[in-house]
């Protein structure tokens, strides 16, 4: 016979080990078009990244790291708690300000 019957939900065993290539044999890139992107650092900052900068350059210094709150940059900046993260990260990638320990900042 075949062996023994399958129970309910069972898998039928494998019969061996199969080598299958399942990489590229006959890629080609293609070229990309458009423009090139534009360093980040000579863009002009817009939006809430523009006012939270505007607000933390009146807040802090460039020798001395400041604690203060997303909460408290929101209210003076006058924008939505929930976009104080995206627009601070944006101020520490592009070099403006510093982070130090949790909630600490300074100017660069």
């Amino acid at each position: 016979g075949r062996g023994p019957p399958l129970r309910r939900g069972s898998k039928p065993p494998l019969m061996g080990p199969v080598n299958i290539d399942l990489g590229p044999s006959d890629v080609q890139e293609k070229p990309r078009r458009g423009r090139k992107p534009k360093a980040t650092s000579q863009r002009p900052l817009k939006g809430n990244a523009a006012k939270v900068l505007d607000h933390l350059r009146a807040l802090l210094s460039r020798k001395r790291f400041t604690r203060t709150t997303q909460g408290d940059i929101a209210s003076a900046a006058g924008i939505p708690n929930g976009s104080i993260a995206a627009a601070l990260k944006q101020l520490v990638d592009k070099g403006f300000i510093l982070e130090g320990h949790r909630g600490h900042y300074k100017l660069a």
